[in-house]
């Protein structure tokens, strides 16, 4: 499979962690042996790829993330940031979109954190 970059995710088959840009100047490298599951939420005015790792939730809000997903499920997927503004009439049919991405602590991260006190 050849490398396929667009401009809110990014494929490399040799990926050994996925790289979350939180925010302008702000990134995340979590490694895929920390990922504990994910779950893709399609609704008629949204979906919603939510990553379950050790320490860090990470939510992308979007369309066409079905992709995305299975680029995850291959351990391919390298990258992912929310695209700025774009026009939805420029996006080509069928492929994904990244509105927004949030990151938070792990609801476990924390209880870990708050026991080691």
């Amino acid at each position: 499979m050849s490398n396929k970059s667009l401009d809110c995710y990014h494929l490399d088959p040799q990926a050994q962690c996925l790289r979350v840009q939180a925010a302008p100047g702000h990134s995340l490298l979590l490694p895929f042996q920390e990922l504990v599951f994910a779950e893709l939420l399609i609704t008629d005015s949204e979906e919603t790829l939510t990553m379950h790792f050790d320490t860090h939730e990470v939510v992308v809000r979007g369309s066409a993330l079905r992709r995305i997903e299975n680029a995850l499920q291959r351990r391919e997927l390298s990258s992912v940031a929310a695209v700025s503004e774009t026009p939805r009439n420029t996006v080509k049919d069928g492929q994904p979109s990244i509105t927004s991405v949030e990151v938070s602590a792990a609801p476990s991260s924390e209880k870990r954190e708050l026991s080691e006190e």
